[in-house]
């Protein structure tokens, strides 16, 4: 947590998923640096503890910062994140580009969401939801201090608490981050992207266990190309065969590789 001036309470959910921080833990709430230590015996997944904590907000709380575990904030991140909030009531989500440590490139912050067509071959006839990344040049112009966003990610995220009472939280099998954030502003609030605030995400436990997973990109990509010769327009994630040979084998090596690494991401 980065050096700030406002009054913080520090909520932290830990569900046995990571080896040996109990401990660590405790000995952080004797230090005063965690407020609220919540545990339990289930390992939840992130998208389950991230909606435990939400519920466990207080609505009397004016903001809260959704961080994952390994997001690191920016010194001063107050000065620059909550007048944003305070010049436009309207803004519901405010969120922080981050770079991995290490490196100048920002691998996240905020995202456009455009309709499109589909991928041809395959689905050319439906109109699909395409991501892409917001203009992060803003973030070299002194003058700007935030952009308009359709959606930022969940991890690195400043929420006014009265969002939470106008949306419903998401499911706790998916927190699916543009899927919330598109229901945020469907509500009337505007998310917006902070040009002043940078965070920063520590991957590296996730890119150790990702090195002993099995590289299926390979494998859909021949997918594909079995579709194209065939000039089949299915709507690849509902094909029995993409969810036979790919997304089912995929996940079960994932569900594995994180029971035996006691982790979950």
């Amino acid at each position: 947590m980065g050096v700030t001036d406002v009054s913080l309470t520090i909520r932290v959910h830990e569900n046995g998923s990571t080896k040996d921080v109990d401990a660590q833990l405790a000995d952080l709430v004797d230090e005063g640096l965690i407020d609220e230590l919540i545990q339990t015996d289930e390992n939840l997944g992130g998208a389950g503890s991230r909606r435990l904590l939400l519920e466990e907000t207080d609505i009397e709380t004016d903001y809260v910062l959704i961080l994952d575990d390994d997001m690191y904030v920016d010194d001063g991140w107050d000065h620059t994140m909550l007048p944003l909030f305070e010049s436009d009531p309207d803004i519901g989500m405010i969120g922080a580009p981050f770079m991995i440590p290490g490196t100048n490139e920002i691998r996240d912050g905020g995202r456009i969401m455009t309709w499109g067509s589909g991928i041809p071959a395959y689905d050319a006839d439906r109109d699909i939801l395409i991501r892409d990344q917001a203009d992060y040049s803003a973030l070299a112009d002194p003058d700007v201090s935030s952009i308009s966003v359709d959606s930022i990610p969940i991890g690195s995220a400043l929420v006014r608490t009265d969002v939470l009472s106008d949306v419903s939280l998401p499911d706790r099998q998916t927190f699916e981050d543009i899927a919330f954030c598109l229901d945020v502003a469907n509500a009337g609030w505007e998310i917006v992207m902070s040009c002043e605030t940078i965070f920063y995400h520590d991957k590296r436990t996730e890119d150790d266990t990702n090195r002993n997973r099995t590289d299926w990109n390979a494998k859909l990509e021949g997918y594909r190309d079995f579709c194209e010769k065939r000039n089949l327009r299915f709507a690849l994630p509902q094909h029995i065969l993409h969810e036979g040979v790919f997304r089912v084998p995929n996940r079960i090596l994932w569900v594995i590789s994180d029971i035996k690494n006691r982790k979950w991401y």
